[in-house]
């Protein structure tokens, strides 16, 4: 069997690694990719709940889930961006969380 990992790389191909967050429960503060486009080579762009065409939320019996989180996360792990650049290991680095993501934790539950 091929495997994606298997499939040779185009010579136009470009990456995407998402941004994830690290608290259980968080306001998001900034999204910016200045730091990122500053600071690694071959990042392209940055895209958020702002970029989703259509709808950002969506669910298979009740639409409760975000492709991309707007306000706040509510898990770790939730998806906040992605980013895209020319090689996987840039990508990689553009999405590291303190390059994009700037949240306020907040241990006291959920926001109004």
């Amino acid at each position: 069997a091929q495997y994606t990992d298997d499939t040779p790389v185009g010579a136009d191909e470009v990456h995407v690694a998402l941004v994830l967050s690290t608290h259980a429960r968080a306001r998001i503060e900034r999204i910016d990719a200045a730091a990122a486009r500053r600071t690694v080579r071959g990042f392209r762009r940055l895209y958020t709940h702002e970029d989703v065409p259509g709808s950002n939320v969506y669910g298979d019996i009740v639409a409760d889930e975000y492709v991309f989180a707007e306000r706040e996360v509510t898990s770790v792990g939730q998806v906040v961006a992605a980013v895209s650049a020319d090689t996987a290991d840039a990508a990689r680095a553009a999405a590291a969380g303190e390059r994009v993501l700037r949240v306020r934790a907040d241990a006291t539950g959920p926001h109004q």
